[in-house]
């Protein structure tokens, strides 16, 4: 009784047609993979953010102790506001390295912002890194930011980033960095709440919304919606 089987060409072209198929789909599932994981994980920080906030309201109450925007003493004013209330495994304070990536944080046109450099974020912003690997900087702004944070009313903000897949990259607002907004009524909402439209690359929708930051208001979106579709 004769036995039949593959041939060595016929093999060897089998492999080949599957490296190929490989190559073609495992790049698309690692990105979705990371996309997904990135999703989940900011979902996980506005929760403990969310939490941390309703815990320091019912410890300090609903008055903010900020009487003015930025310098050092704002920033670390919000941070010790949040602190009790946060796992924090590393605290680097002011213009320290260790609680964000080296690499230069971008927008979402890929161009660098004057954020983050050689890392930690910035200058006049308060650092730190929690027990999950997320990475926080806590900052104060006025109501001349209350458009580009995607929010309505006046007055001022305390203002937390959050590059929550920690030191990995890509480091661009939007994708990996995201901003949360504490309203003057003391809840914290993801930056975008209001004006979702600000989610843009486009140039022309104010200083935070597009342009040079084009990206920091896309976290309600992307809670919304559970999709970071402009991710290509």
């Amino acid at each position: 009784m004769k036995k039949y089987g593959f041939t060595l060409t016929e093999v060897l072209i089998s492999l080949t047609i599957i490296g190929v198929i490989a190559a073609l789909t495992i790049p698309t599932l690692i990105k979705v993979h990371e996309k997904e994981s990135i999703i989940a994980s900011l979902k996980k920080t506005y929760y403990t953010l969310s939490n941390a906030t309703k815990l320091a309201n019912t410890e300090y109450g609903y008055d903010w102790p900020i009487t003015s925007s930025g310098g050092l003493e704002s920033a670390k004013a919000v941070h010790d506001y949040y602190k009790p209330f946060l796992k924090i495994a590393r605290d680097c304070g002011f213009n320290k390295k260790g609680c964000w990536s080296t690499q230069k944080t971008k927008t979402l046109n890929n161009e660098e912002t004057s954020l983050a450099n050689d890392g930690y974020f910035g200058v006049g912003v308060y650092t730190v890194t929690l027990d999950d690997g997320v990475n926080l900087s806590f900052d104060i702004t006025g109501d001349y930011n209350k458009w580009p944070l995607g929010i309505s009313e006046t007055g001022l903000y305390a203002i937390i980033w959050a590059d929550v897949n920690g030191n990995k990259g890509p480091n661009i607002l939007g994708k990996d960095v995201y901003l949360f907004v504490r309203r003057n009524n003391g809840n914290l909402v993801p930056a975008g709440t209001d004006y979702p439209q600000q989610c843009s690359k486009s140039t022309s929708n104010g200083l935070w919304g597009g342009g040079a930051y084009a990206g920091a208001s896309c976290a309600f979106k992307v809670l919304s919606t559970g999709k970071i579709d402009w991710w290509n």
